[in-house]
């Protein structure tokens, strides 16, 4: 049993370096997008901005786009609540000092 056990925590160790890996280089490529669907549409994102100026084809539904740039809590978090045909984002309220 232990053999298989080593294999089985090698193995998971290696997919995670290798999600870890993707993640980075999708961050690296200076676009803010971290994950995306299927229809290579827009799941989440950062962005420097609130994002009037990203309004538009390409972000799916229920996107989660966090703005960097914040200087208060109302700004941090937007969801899409439009389509991936025309995006209609709206703030998620955090609640905190």
């Amino acid at each position: 049993m232990g053999p298989v056990s080593a294999t089985r925590t090698s193995l998971g160790h290696s997919l995670i370096r290798e999600i870890l890996m993707a993640v980075t280089q999708r961050l690296q490529d200076a676009s803010g997008v971290i994950a995306t669907d299927e229809l290579g549409n827009t799941q989440l994102a950062i962005v420097s901005s609130t994002p009037a100026a990203e309004v538009g084809a390409g972000y799916a539904k229920g996107c989660i786009l966090i703005n960097s740039g914040a200087s208060a809590h109302g700004d941090l978090l937007f969801a899409n609540i439009g389509t991936a045909l025309e995006a209609n984002f709206n703030v998620i309220t955090v609640v905190g000092d």
